[in-house]
């Protein structure tokens, strides 16, 4: 299992160019010549490893910064407007692309955006708040980016694994341990593993190997705090239709014990967990780029709304009926 391991990190392509909507909003941008930081926030915000690759260019030495750079906001301001365009819209090549690669993005975005949410009190770029990315929702956004490497290495592989494959077969289990099957590792391990070889901030590198188990990182610390808030916030997206997999079933052996941790340790004001979650089911989720590319619901998803149990954090199934919108977001 351990040569598997090494075999498979040492096959990962760590560095994706960006994917072919970015690269095309980027040089439209470029060219128009009136791009705001604003602007190219939006497009990283659907493309995690393109945000990725922008966060370690503003943390090389270069720039001689005393503190390492943990938020896209931040990264676009210290690299400029011009320089991330450039930086995105110059590549001879794009990204992998596939419906897994689509699906995994999908629920980051979710995800990012859920963890905004959980941290602050709003949502992003709402009309009542002109807040921008920061390092929880940075966090939330690059959670996933060891299950997007993996993907982009490992193309037929990972379709097959995910249910997206003539291949595929319906099979009940944990994500994860079909991953360490498959590869000898998973993806919350390859996410702290990219983060180190990017030399990301340590709570971004924590944060995307410990959000599948917070309580792995002493009390109080702000690791802790960040994974507490991206793992429920990732279960929230998958609870809600903005999940990756559209026929195979798997488990869920972790929630209880996040979502139990983060009401027990995270103060959520001004709501509760069921307030975030009749607040997805009432919205739809748009990824905010120059494109039309939006955080699609999968259909399969949508049947019945689910609520969090008061303190216990377990999840039941809601009595109301299945909203008649589930599905065609």
């Amino acid at each position: 299992m351990t040569v598997n391991k090494y075999r498979t990190t040492g096959r990962l392509t760590l560095r994706q160019p960006p994917s072919r909507e970015t690269a095309k909003a980027s040089a439209l941008a470029l060219e128009l010549g009136t791009a705001r930081a604003e602007d190219v926030i939006r497009i990283l915000w659907s493309d995690p490893m393109s945000a990725l690759n922008v966060l370690k260019r503003a943390n090389e030495s270069y720039y001689g910064l005393r503190e390492k750079i943990g938020s896209i906001s931040h990264a676009v301001e210290i690299l400029g407007v011009e320089a991330c365009l450039r930086l995105l819209s110059e590549s001879t090549e794009s990204g992998a692309e596939s419906p897994v690669i689509d699906a995994v993005v999908r629920h980051a975005t979710a995800t990012a955006s859920i963890s905004h949410r959980l941290a602050t009190g709003s949502w992003l770029w709402n009309d009542h708040s002109p807040s921008r990315p920061d390092l929880v929702s940075t966090a939330g956004l690059l959670h996933s980016i060891g299950r997007i490497a993996l993907c982009a290495s490992f193309p037929s592989e990972t379709e097959s694994l995910y249910g997206y494959s003539e291949l595929s077969f319906p099979v009940e289990g944990d994500r994860r341990e079909l991953e360490q099957l498959q590869f000898g590792i998973d993806y919350a391990e390859v996410g702290e593993f990219i983060g180190r070889k990017m030399h990301l901030p340590t709570e971004l590198i924590e944060s995307a190997r410990g959000h599948v188990q917070p309580t792995m990182y002493p009390a109080e610390s702000t690791s802790r705090r960040i994974s507490l808030i991206v793992g429920t916030a990732g279960f929230l997206a998958d609870q809600s239709g903005y999940g990756m997999e559209p026929q195979v079933s798997f488990t869920y052996t972790g929630e209880n014990s996040i979502l139990s941790a983060f009401q027990s340790e995270v103060a959520l004001q001004p709501s509760t967990l069921n307030d975030v979650l009749e607040e997805l089911d009432q919205m739809k989720l748009n990824s905010p780029t120059q494109t039309s590319t939006n955080i699609g619901r999968s259909e399969d998803r949508g049947a019945r709304p689910r609520q969090i149990k008061p303190g216990t954090g377990s999840v039941q199934k809601s009595t109301q009926q299945p909203d008649a919108r589930a599905g065609a977001r």
